[in-house]
């Protein structure tokens, strides 16, 4: 249950970033749920730095950064655990990366919600440029 109200934060606040960075404003976010009560995530909620490149003149930037590098960093590790996981025969060497592999992604709930935290900042900072722009309207 943690790791998905952390995965919703994450990406609900990816998503909500984009909009604003895109000219939109909208009122919450909402994702979807498959029938197995999964979060169904748009392309446009998944991160990537190349996609916030406008926040660059934001100061915590290089903590957004690091954060987002951290959750990859998780998730990479998960798959790659799953994915040895599915194999009928692991070598040691094999097996042994499996328990390291689900060792790091042991932290991806807490690394989803560290990215959110600063995700949810920089959402902040990129709804300025509408405040201004309604201000001056």
């Amino acid at each position: 249950m943690y790791a998905q109200t952390g995965q919703g934060y994450a990406y609900g606040a990816t998503w909500a970033i984009r909009q604003v960075l895109a000219g939109q404003q909208p009122p919450a976010v909402e994702l979807g749920r498959s029938d197995q009560g999964f979060y169904i995530l748009p392309s446009e909620a998944y991160p990537s730095t190349e996609a916030f490149e406008a926040l660059g003149r934001w100061s915590g930037k290089t903590d957004f950064d690091r954060a987002l590098g951290e959750m990859q960093r998780c998730e990479a590790a998960a798959e790659y655990a799953a994915d040895l996981d599915q194999e009928h025969y692991l070598a040691d060497h094999e097996a042994s990366a499996m328990h390291d592999a689900y060792r790091v992604a042991e932290d991806l709930p807490d690394a989803m919600h560290a990215y959110g935290r600063n995700a949810e900042t920089a959402l902040r900072f990129a709804l300025l440029e509408p405040r201004r722009k309604h201000g001056r309207s």
